[in-house]
Formats: structure tokens, C-alpha cells, sequence
């Protein structure tokens, strides 16, 4: 009998594996011509080291049906900086939204390691849903990794429709960017993004409230001034019949 293409060595490599490893395009050729088979674990999962060469993951793909593409892989080819990948991978089936260990989504990934073109093409063409939360939610997480002035990725996913008001564990935008002192985030928060300030923490603290406990005054003004929210009078109304329940 013959070798199987899909044995492995003493370390767990297979032939496949290690050829994508060292990048041996006319090796992967001919062991895929031998019935190598793309969805066989070798060191790793072929398509997840092939993320890295768009070129090969190309060639593992036809030989690779979709329920065998291994989770996660989508979110590491946003990792290893490779849209052609990326866009392979979509064109197989491979959702959108699909996370890496049930934690980390190809969009809030995008944010986190400063991808921009690639987040621009998840957003804008693959559709990746600006309300659905990896490891944060992508406003949230687009705040806290916003670069100096560029408030580039926080404009685009308001413009896509990012909730700010939205709860995710207790947190959401607005707060985010109170407890960051960002006024320049909040300024933005506030023209675009309609704030509720009635939104609750998983305390149960209004964001009123909160700015109420902390003094912040200006802080109050500027969001009191976004699209939707209590007008001045309606916040010293509300003031008011706090404190008359507290007395």
C-alpha cells in the first residue's frame, strides 16, 4: 500500500501542511493532485496558515468544501493584514460575523490591529453588521482605539448605524467615552449619533445620572444638545424629581 498524502509525522505535520509552511507552491500542486486533503489538521489547519499566502489559500479552497473550513479563520486572515485572503474566504460561504473563539469578529479585529482598508471592505461591501459585538461592540471598541485625531473608524460605523446607545454587559459608547474623558469623541457622539441619556449601566445608573454623580457639567451640556435627547429643561425637570424622591 502507499502512503497516505495525509500522514503525519512524529510532530503532527503533514506533507500539506508543512509545503504551506515553507511555501512550496508546486508541491502543494501536486499533493492536492494526490488527494491531499485541505480540511485534514496537520501542525494547524491548512487554510488557517494559508490566510497568510492568498495565493495558496486560492489553490485549497476548490479542494476544501465550506462546512470544513475551520472557525475563526476569517477573523486571522484579518489578523495576517490579507483582504485578497479575506475576500476568498467570503466568496467560499464563510459568514461575515463568524468570531474566532467565540470572542473576536473580523470587524472589531479590524479596529483593534488598525486594518483600515479591510474594515472599510467588511463594512462597506461585505456587510458586516456595525451593531454586532465581537469582544466589544465596534463603537465601543473604535473608541478606545481611536489614534490621536482620527476618528476615522467611529465616523464610519456611525454612518453605517452603530447604536451609541446601545447595552452590551452594562456598557455602551457614551459611557465609554465619559469614562475616557474624550470630549472630542463625545462632541461626535452627540451630532451624530442621537444620545439617550435615560440608558442604564448594568448598575442600573442612568447615563444622566452618572455625569450627575461626577460633575459633569459640560459633559451634560454636550450630549443634552445631540439629536433626541432631553432638551436643559427636561434634565433640570428630572433633576428636580430625583431629588424630591430621594427626600
Amino acid at each position: 500500500m502507499g502512503i497516505s498524502p495525509n500522514a503525519r509525522n512524529a510532530a503532527g505535520c503533514t506533507a500539506l501542511t508543512t509545503a504551506i509552511r515553507m511555501q512550496e507552491v508546486e508541491a502543494i500542486d501536486a499533493l492536492l493532485s494526490f488527494g491531499a486533503d485541505p480540511g485534514v489538521r496537520g501542525q494547524e489547519w491548512p487554510a488557517t496558515m494559508a490566510v497568510k499566502y492568498p495565493a495558496i489559500l486560492a489553490k485549497l479552497l476548490p479542494h476544501l468544501p465550506a462546512s470544513k473550513i475551520p472557525k475563526g479563520v476569517l477573523e486571522r486572515a484579518v489578523q495576517a493584514d490579507q483582504l485578497e485572503s479575506i475576500k476568498l474566504l467570503l466568496a467560499k460561504g464563510v459568514d461575515v460575523e463568524e468570531k474566532n473563539g467565540g470572542v473576536f469578529s473580523p470587524l472589531t479585529t479590524s479596529i483593534r490591529e488598525d486594518r483600515k482598508e479591510i474594515f472599510q471592505y467588511l463594512l462597506n461591501e461585505a456587510g458586516a453588521d456595525p451593531n454586532s459585538p465581537g469582544e466589544h461592540l465596534p463603537i465601543i471598541k473604535a473608541i478606545r482605539r481611536h489614534r490621536e485625531n482620527d476618528l476615522s473608524y467611529i465616523r464610519a460605523l456611525l454612518a453605517k448605524g452603530a447604536d451609541i446607545n446601545l447595552m452590551y454587559r452594562g456598557w455602551n459608547a457614551v459611557l465609554q467615552s465619559l469614562d475616557q474623558g474624550d470630549m472630542q469623541t463625545l462632541k461626535l457622539l452627540a451630532e451624530l449619533g442621537a444620545p439617550d441619556l435615560s440608558a442604564r449601566d448594568e448598575d442600573g445608573r442612568s447615563v444622566l445620572e452618572i455625569m450627575q454623580e461626577r460633575g459633569m457639567k459640560e459633559e451634560e451640556k454636550i450630549l443634552a444638545k445631540g439629536r433626541g435627547s432631553p432638551s436643559p429643561e427636561m434634565i433640570g425637570a428630572f433633576r428636580e424629581l430625583r431629588d424630591f424622591v430621594r427626600e
